[in-house]
């Protein structure tokens, strides 16, 4: 592992710091310049009060440093406290971009309706609010029980425009039958019931009011998502095979639709994170080894975890090959060394699928309103004969990065499933590693034993950082000590051996 720092804005470090192989600790005044620039992205004004505080040495630096992060605190309504001030806004900007980073698949923004309706930034939202929301512990991450969406102001605020017109993603066209509308009008394929089958009744529309719509601007809060409830609608299911408990679990979703749904679980349960990471497409449930959210699952200990699969040793996964099995992956070790964690974990997203609203997905022939995606949950029974409707039996198998301790657990829910993942190490490690390069600029690998003492330390440092981040579950305190490391303190991040 070689460590190097990520010096950006470079200019800016180029200017204020004299680097040398020779690693020197920087003076309180360069301690919190740091710490601004990182955060705010620009030079302090020397005439601040933080700033002043630091220079007369009636303040530390790291006091400073932490009193900045909270002036972009969030009040208990989850808006920011300082909402007018430019530098709070480009605080929660900052960390808002870093939490966007962890992700691997990237927030995309498409012509239909369903990110009009549904933030696509909702899963680093989590994070955002864990940083800023004082009441909030990080653990919330994946335990908190409703989606969010950002709270965010335009420029004209509190006097905006309408959300739908302002982020000009479509424009109705003069041909178009609601040309004059100023809404989202939502098309979605009504169907009812008459001698208990189903009937289609066309295409209806459902007007969103533009309190329902996403908000754009800069992002000032977070808030819950909003409901929203579509009337005898029935999504089509692609692999169902004329099943009689599909026909009936489709029956039983009929009325009052919830198309915008979390799931539980703070980010496993977020509607972005599912779209984005779901490898079954629109309508296809899943079905036992042959489809199942295999990438889902994977990202989770990618994306929160901050695990390089395999975890698992051959050991440990040999009871579990099965050299008659109809599945080549079944017969090897190798295989079954992230088959056994990606398939486990996927097996709880067994009853959620992906669907969508209108009966034609291009949004180029629409003539009445904007399509909408999402994900929804099927009815599920232990009675049931299909896999997909059966009670969701997952399970978590994986070993923690540094300690090696075998993490295996079932669980029949995502709130379940985030429980579990805030009950071990790994999540709070990967957030301390990524805080502490975001700082420092040093990537320390986690999947890698250090060969050489600088890396050592990096490492040993960033364990440490993790460790006291799940006892005291406040981002706050882990950037506090971040700020009071050597690493940050040295005006070489401690990137090179001292000559």
């Amino acid at each position: 592992m070689k460590s190097k720092p990520w010096l950006a804005p470079a200019l800016i470090w180029t200017s204020l710091f004299a680097h040398s192989s020779q690693s020197e600790t920087l003076n309180p005044i360069e301690i919190y310049t740091r710490c601004y620039t990182r955060m705010v992205r620009q030079v302090p004004n020397e005439a601040d009060p933080l700033f002043v505080g630091v220079k007369s040495g009636t303040k530390t630096a790291i006091d400073a440093c932490i009193e900045l992060f909270d002036r972009a605190k969030f009040s208990p309504a989850g808006v920011l406290q300082n909402r007018t001030s430019g530098e709070a806004k480009s605080i929660l900007r900052t960390f808002h971009n870093l939490h966007r980073t962890w992700f691997q698949s990237p927030i995309h923004v498409n012509p239909a309706a369903g990110d009009l309706i549904r933030d696509a930034e909702e899963a680093p939202l989590y994070f955002t609010r864990a940083a800023f929301l004082p009441e909030a512990k990080f653990s919330s991450v994946v335990t908190h029980g409703a989606g969010l969406s950002g709270v965010r102001d335009q420029k004209k605020y509190p006097n905006e425009e309408n959300p739908f017109l302002a982020q000009r993603i479509v424009s109705y066209q003069n041909d178009y039958p609601y040309k004059n509308e100023t809404d989202l009008l939502l098309i979605y394929s009504k169907t009812t019931l008459e001698n208990n089958s189903f009937v289609s009744k066309g295409v209806d529309v459902m007007r969103i009011k533009p309190s329902q719509i996403t908000e754009v601007g800069d992002l000032v809060g977070v808030k819950a998502s909003q409901s929203l409830k579509l009337s005898s609608f029935r999504p089509t299911i692609r692999n169902a095979g004329g099943a009689a408990d599909v026909t009936e679990a489709q029956k039983a979703m009929l009325l009052n639709f919830e198309s915008n749904g979390h799931f539980g679980g703070g980010i496993l349960g977020s509607q972005a994170f599912l779209q984005n990471n779901a490898n079954l497409i629109n309508g296809t449930l899943a079905n036992g080894f042959s489809d199942i959210n295999r990438r889902l699952a994977a990202r989770v200990f990618e994306d929160l975890l901050c695990h390089q699969l395999p975890t698992l040793t051959t050991e440990d996964v040999s009871p579990e090959v099965d050299t008659n099995s109809d599945y080549a992956f079944h017969k090897q070790s190798t295989c079954m060394q992230c088959h056994s964690s990606i398939d486990g974990l996927a097996f709880g997203f067994r009853n959620l699928f992906l669907f969508t609203s209108g009966p034609n997905p291009n949004l180029n022939s629409q003539n009445m309103g904007l399509n909408f995606f999402g994900f929804a949950r099927l009815p599920s029974s232990t009675s049931a004969t299909t896999f997909a409707l059966k009670t969701p039996q997952g399970r978590l198998n994986y070993r923690e990065r540094h300690s090696k301790r075998k993490i295996t657990a079932n669980f029949s829910t995502l709130a379940e499933l985030g429980s579990k993942l805030a009950a071990g190490q790994d999540l709070y490690t990967c957030a301390a590693k990524r805080y502490y390069q975001f700082f420092t600029g040093v990537n320390v690998d986690l999947n890698l034993i250090p060969t050489k003492n600088l890396d050592l330390r990096h490492r040993n440092q960033v364990l440490k950082l993790g460790n006291d981040f799940k006892q005291s579950q406040s981002v706050r305190t882990l950037l506090k000590a971040i700020f009071a490391s050597p690493s940050f303190q040295e005006s070489n991040y401690l990137t090179e051996e001292d000559l």
